[in-house]
């Protein structure tokens, strides 16, 4: 009698062995009953966690066990198997079953992060057209003859956006206890801050005519770069390209227009993204650097980017009204952009060559530095 295959067949969970091929040599009786087959582990394995259990399967560490859905005949359940090598060489797994209620949280969770990047896509979509909506009311507004027909116009696009907006927004609210169990609190706060900060540019239109409130905060410029590099990451990774930052070690805080800075910055990057969209290659390969450099004398945010590139004729005009290259485009985008930064006391400079790729900078100078300096050590 073979002792050693009875005991491999008889024990009470999934058990299976392999050569030091990595071929199929034996399972438990228990194997066959839960699983629809046993000839191919990694099959039993849920798709999005095949890579990750291959590679602990290989790996030589320390690591010893590894938590993954597998896939039962009849339902999906999360499994910790751990693995163990004889003096033959030959691989042991044991499967064992985690509680259906933490997989049922497990799967709840995973839930969750798919909709809330849905929801960060949408209101991306949704902000979109709220500031390309405001830009060219506000160029209307310059040569209107009767200013109640800007402001119904713009109460009714007021209405339309912040319907959404408020429904985007408690789902979000809704979902950030669960986030903040997952570690990925963060994501929600920046969505809720963009929320806040397209509503805000509503009430700043709709009240254009009452006397202008000086709105300048202090706001560190290694952070209000890391946050707008987290609000695009989603849509970076669905174009097929990578956002890296750069941030000195030596930060500042700006006494600026924090919302109107982080509109200018949102217009460079949809631009950068957009001149991806004849080309091909890798993530790797389609890149934008966000930069920061600070000195005694001057603060720079830096937006690089290695895509088309631009001809001496369209930079001459990039921040002339109405003037674009692009199909749809209104030619208001960097005007704008323009103008804000210089009301809030900086410079905009871009250097580009087709093919090559282009570089904004955005320079403020020592006089916007608040007297309470930081200094961050954190990475790229």
């Amino acid at each position: 009698m073979d002792l050693n295959g009875l005991f491999i067949k008889e024990v009470p969970f999934p058990y299976f062995i392999f050569n030091k091929s990595m071929e199929f040599k034996a399972s438990s009786l228990k194997a066959l009953e839960v699983f629809p087959g046993t000839d191919d582990f990694i099959q039993l394995i849920d798709i999005q966690f095949q890579e990750d259990t291959i590679q602990f399967l290989l790996s030589e560490g320390e690591i010893k066990s590894i938590e993954v859905p597998m896939n039962e005949k009849n339902q999906k359940r999360f499994y910790q198997i751990y693995k163990a090598k004889d003096p033959y060489g030959s691989l042991h797994l044991y499967c064992l079953p985690i509680s259906t209620e933490l997989a049922e949280l497990q799967e709840m969770m995973d839930r969750v992060e798919q909709k809330l990047k849905q929801y960060n896509l949408e209101l991306a979509d949704k902000k979109e057209y709220l500031e390309k909506s405001v830009e060219v009311l506000k160029e209307a507004a310059i040569k209107a003859e009767r200013r109640d027909n800007i402001e119904n116009l713009a109460a009714g696009i007021a209405h339309e956006i912040r319907n959404p907006l408020t429904t985007v927004k408690g789902f979000i609210q809704l979902l950030k206890p669960y986030l903040k169990e997952i570690g990925k609190e963060q994501y929600a706060d920046i969505a809720l801050e963009e929320i806040n900060r397209a509503n805000s540019i509503i009430f700043e239109f709709l009240n254009a005519a009452k006397p202008e409130v000086e709105a300048r905060h202090k706001r560190s410029v290694n952070h209000l770069v890391k946050d707008i590099a987290m609000l695009y990451e989603s849509e970076a990774i669905l174009r097929n390209i990578h956002i890296q930052t750069i941030l000195d070690v030596e930060d500042i805080n700006l006494k600026i227009d924090t919302n109107q800075l982080k509109q200018v910055l949102i217009n460079m990057i949809k631009n950068s993204m957009e001149a991806f969209e004849e080309s091909t290659g890798t993530a790797a390969e389609r890149l934008i650097v966000l930069l920061t450099r600070v000195t005694k004398d001057i603060a720079t945010i830096s937006i690089k980017d290695n895509g088309s590139g631009m001809s001496p004729e369209t930079i001459k005009n990039l921040f002339l009204p109405f003037y674009t290259t692009k199909e749809k485009g209104t030619g208001i985008g960097l005007s704008v952009c323009k103008k804000i930064i210089e009301e809030n006391g900086g410079t905009i400079q871009v250097d580009s060559l087709p093919g090559t790729g282009t570089i904004f900078k955005l320079c403020f100078p020592s006089s916007l530095f608040s007297k309470e300096m930081s200094i961050s050590h954190e990475g790229a």
